[in-house]
């Protein structure tokens, strides 16, 4: 046992030195594993975070195949103005869990007939769990380009604004493999029940 022996004017103290560095060390990992605790919390997409290239395609939920005229329509297909089927594009995620630079570009068929792309911008949050899943929310922004796809060339389709719009998705992050797993869970606004999914690959190293 290693002591040490301090004379002072009153009275001489002994330290147990062994026990004194034990309580030291047991201090200090303490300190860093709650500050490894923290910074993994606060930054929960971390090594995820990149950019990311997906593509959607449409499921059909029952009712959408349930049209029996506009008294009998639980899809809502006659006041589903456009709905999108399917898409490509871009996001970055950020090691905040913010989602930026987003681009959709989208095929949407309109309740008329009317094939339309549709290239809009968009940004987003994602909440992440400790076992992988998550949850996506997308707001789109300005839009690029709205073209008719039912002519020949395509001709434009007016602005297509979709400016504030939601769109969330349940998620399955996988880490390893650098993947974004991706179902559409909501399908407001007139939406015919025909969801996205599809998933998303990280582009770079």
């Amino acid at each position: 046992m290693n002591v040490l022996e301090v004379s002072t004017e009153k009275a001489i103290v002994r330290v147990n030195l062994g026990q004194r560095w034990t309580v030291a060390i047991i201090g200090v990992l303490a300190v860093c594993l709650m500050g490894g605790v923290a910074q993994a919390a606060a930054s929960s997409c971390n090594d995820l975070a990149g950019k990311y290239a997906y593509h959607l395609t449409s499921a059909k939920s029952f009712s959408a195949d349930a049209y029996n005229g506009a008294d009998d329509d639980p899809g809502n297909l006659a006041g589903a103005l456009s709905q999108s089927i399917l898409r490509v594009g871009v996001f970055t995620i950020e090691q905040n869990c913010s989602v930026s630079s987003g681009r959709a570009i989208s095929t949407n068929d309109t309740d008329t007939g009317t094939t339309r792309s549709i290239d809009l911008n968009f940004t987003g949050t994602i909440t992440a769990n400790s076992d992988g899943t998550a949850t996506m929310v997308i707001t789109f922004g300005s839009t690029n380009a709205c073209s008719d796809m039912t002519v020949d060339p395509p001709s434009s389709a007016g602005a297509c604004d979709f400016s504030g719009v939601k769109e969330r998705y349940a998620v399955v992050l996988n880490r390893k493999a650098k993947t974004v797993d991706m179902i559409q869970t909501n399908n407001v606004g007139g939406g015919t029940k025909i969801f996205l999914t599809g998933a998303a690959q990280r582009r770079d190293p």
